[in-house]
């Protein structure tokens, strides 16, 4: 697998953000690389933007919200397969 390019839109302090490209690399053990189809910034990415969330941390990729499909996956990764529709969770989610 390969490190793939992607367009993020970057937080990097309180009210300031920038359009840039990232390298995504390949999902290590336990890890899914998705495609994401679909994202939106909730009210958790703008009370981070805004300045106000203590465990906010900068710079940060906003939008934890989405839609996504599941492009590779890592060693013992067997919840998810390739080609996966999914719905990424700001935290993990109890099973």
């Amino acid at each position: 697998m390969t490190t793939l390019d992607s367009r993020a839109l970057l937080a990097l302090s309180p009210s300031k953000t920038e359009l840039v490209t990232i390298q995504v690399s390949p999902p290590k053990e336990r890890e899914v690389r998705l495609r994401i189809l679909y994202t939106s910034i909730c009210h958790t990415d703008l009370y981070t933007l805004d300045g106000h969330d203590p465990e906010g941390v900068f710079p940060a990729i906003l939008g934890h919200e989405g839609v996504g499909i599941v492009e590779s996956v890592g060693e013992n990764v067997q919840s998810v397969k390739v080609g996966d529709t999914v719905v990424p969770l700001y935290t993990p989610e109890c099973r």
